[in-house]
């Protein structure tokens, strides 16, 4: 038994020494494994740039980040990449550098870059490699920069002044100044700035001949280094000289859409076929214009020719056969009506009086319904649409004649008809015009300027006759609803472009003409005059022709008389030039 309990002990001694000789050797593995790592002495690394700011710039960052105190830190290389290329800088440190890093690094990319920030001290050992982004503008961001929009731009011989209106701008982007640049009449070149709450920039002693150019500074951000400045583009007045500009617009529109074989307007510039019957008045009209303009005796044959042209077409002016041959409706028939009586009122051929009254005759006979007390649009198909282009031309024919005869007829079945318009097509309130009413159908509201138009016209012959205040306010309700709901943004008329439609701001501005002038309501006349300017700065400068959308370039292709001739018309009556 001693002998068993004395083999059991040394069984024990000799694991514990075992257990002991193991433990040794994983000590000196572990050792050595460490000593690979200090073999070639202890990891140091110098501090690290912090608190990092890239500010964007053109084609180059402001770049500001926080220094290290320590000492030893002499060097930082930034490097900057946008994922296909990339460059670095080196920036060395002075001794006792004030412990912020602030320079300027020249960028060859833009766009948003990444940055990769690390600092070197004098024995070669680096910093922790830090990160940032940033923004960087170059060419393909300025580029797509939007110049500030020109309204328009008018040179008046005074003073060689030039005159810009400018347009609405988006502020997205903070453009905060225009910059233009001209040759003045001694032969420099000048520029001129102008902030952006500047409506209109005017500048005298302009050379126009010198050419002149503007773009718009912006700063994008708020932490922004440069201005960017979008692309240069050219400025393009025309001369506010009023004859001979409106003679030019409408020896333009003249010699481009009439037609000498018909004596009537072609429809286009391409010469295809005659213009439609109703706008033929509209195109008289103008002519007439033209003519009160300029007294000009060849611009009197030119009315009487057209005049002969449209007695051949349509039926001698007998109104049974243009209605039954020719397929007029009334208010075909009664703007023709309304042409021809103005053709007496300026030119004084009795012939066109005649074949007014016998129109204004037959269409109250034909047109007018006692039942419902307005005048029907159309004798087709038992139509039961009473429109403001059949009722107001009406009034103001009646009321055009009734100047002339002082037929009280006349006068009693104009406000009969004025008490329809008003009470089914005027919102008094608003100043709105309705285009029709269809049976018991409510009234339709499409806004149209034809109908604006000649609901101011009915308002203010009806007001000279009978000195009553409710028809010059309807007349100026009408004229500010056009003004405030059918312009765009920079107080630019509709474009109203479908066809025939391109006509009625022609007719619109016989009307407003009359309640500026004749009623004294000039409130308006700055209006008009931007819409002159707007439409002639937009022209095709090859054939001087304007176009119905007064806000784009008129195009050089085939366009119709109708798209054209609504500026001429509002020149021959305004005068477009500078002063207001």
């Amino acid at each position: 038994m001693r002998y068993i309990f004395k083999l059991k002990k040394l069984n024990i001694v000799l694991s514990l020494i075992i257990l002991i000789g193991m433990n040794a050797l994983d000590s000196c593995s572990k050792w050595n494994d460490f000593e690979k790592y200090i073999k070639d002495g202890e990891t140091i690394y110098s501090g690290k740039v912090d608190s990092i700011q890239i500010l964007p710039g053109f084609y180059r960052v402001r770049f500001v980040g926080k220094l290290s105190p320590d000492p030893k830190v002499k060097n930082v290389k930034i490097i900057w990449s946008d994922g296909l290329n990339k460059d670095s800088a080196n920036i060395a440190l002075s001794n006792g550098h004030s412990g912020i890093l602030d320079t300027i690094l020249k960028i060859g990319l833009e766009g948003t870059l990444n940055f990769k920030i690390q600092t070197f001290d004098d024995k070669g050992n680096t910093s922790l490699i830090n990160e940032a982004s940033g923004l960087v503008y170059g060419n393909n961001f300025t580029k797509e920069l939007p110049n500030r929009p020109i309204a328009s731009a008018v040179f008046g011989i005074v003073a060689n002044r030039l005159r810009i209106n400018w347009g609405q701008m988006d502020r997205t982007l903070n453009p905060f100044k225009t910059v233009i640049q001209y040759v003045n009449l001694k032969g420099d070149t000048v520029s001129v700035t102008t902030p952006m709450q500047e409506d209109a920039t005017v500048i005298e002693n302009v050379k126009v001949e010198g050419g002149l150019r503007y773009y718009t500074d912006f700063l994008p951000d708020s932490a922004v280094i440069d201005t960017l400045s979008s692309l240069v583009q050219t400025i393009r007045p025309y001369t506010a000289f009023s004859d001979s500009v409106a003679t030019l617009a409408f020896n333009s529109f003249y010699n481009n859409f009439f037609d000498p074989s018909k004596s009537l307007f072609y429809l286009n510039t391409s010469h295809e076929e005659i213009a439609s019957g109703w706008t033929q008045a509209i195109f008289f009209d103008i002519m007439l214009d033209n003519y009160a303009r300029t007294k000009k005796p060849a611009d009197l044959d030119k009315i009487k020719i057209m005049y002969q042209g449209a007695y051949a077409r349509y039926g001698s002016f007998v109104w049974a056969d243009i209605k039954n041959k020719n397929g007029w409706i009334y208010d075909d028939m009664l703007w023709m009506i309304v042409a021809l009586i103005k053709g007496y009122n300026v030119t004084g051929e009795k012939a066109y009086l005649d074949t007014a009254i016998s129109g204004l005759d037959f269409v109250w006979n034909d047109a007018y319904d006692p039942a419902v007390g307005a005048i029907k649009w159309s004798w087709k198909d038992g139509s039961k649409a009473y429109m403001a282009t059949s009722n107001y031309p009406y009034i103001i024919a009646a009321m055009m004649l009734y100047n002339i005869t002082r037929d009280e007829a006349y006068l009693d079945k104009a406000k009969k008809i004025y008490n329809w318009t008003r009470n089914n097509l005027f919102r008094p309130a608003s100043g709105r015009v309705a285009d029709h009413v269809v049976g018991n159908d409510p009234p339709g509201f499409e806004d149209y300027t034809c109908n604006q138009g000649t609901c101011i016209g009915a308002n203010i012959l009806l007001y000279k006759a009978t000195g009553e205040a409710m028809y010059l306010n309807d007349a100026i309700k009408a004229a500010d609803y056009t003004k405030n709901n059918m312009s765009n943004v920079n107080g630019i008329l509709v474009a109203e472009d479908y066809g025939e439609r391109g006509v009625f701001k022609a007719i619109f501005a016989q009307y407003i003409h009359e309640l500026i002038y004749d009623m004294g309501q000039r409130q308006y006349l700055p209006w008009i005059k931007s819409n002159i300017a707007s439409a002639w700065f937009n022209r095709d400068l090859l054939r001087n022709l304007m176009f119905l959308n007064y806000t784009v370039p008129t195009p050089t292709s085939v366009i119709k008389a109708y798209e054209a001739c609504s500026g001429v018309a509002f020149m021959q009556l305004f005068n477009p030039e500078l002063e207001n």
